[in-house]
């Protein structure tokens, strides 16, 4: 897994500027072949050329997404059946879950 340090900038806003790490991460994990199965949990386009990288190598396993509604057009096409959409599952915990007030 990997999970990069944010910058806080100096008006205190965030920059997330991630996408080129991972892909090289995940890039040198597949050269090196020290991975089997890649997902990916993101609503992003930019991510959709690397996953069709893990489609052609064969690791392919899932997006992950939060809320394919709002989620890229070009990542869904990308990722096509091996999507898992957390908005419906998050719905249904909360059902199953009584004490749950939200």
């Amino acid at each position: 897994m990997f999970i990069k340090e944010t910058l806080i900038l100096p008006d205190w806003t965030t920059k997330w500027n991630v996408d080129i790490d991972i892909a090289i991460i995940w890039l040198r994990d597949v050269y090196e072949k020290s991975i089997s199965k890649a997902y990916i949990v993101t609503w992003d386009g930019d991510y959709n050329s690397l996953i069709d990288f893990w489609i052609e190598k064969q690791i392919f396993w899932k997006a992950i997404l939060p809320g394919i509604r709002n989620s890229s057009k070009l990542l869904t096409k990308s990722a096509k059946k091996q999507i898992l959409d957390i908005i419906p599952l998050q719905k249904k915990l909360q059902k199953e879950n009584p004490g749950n007030k939200s």
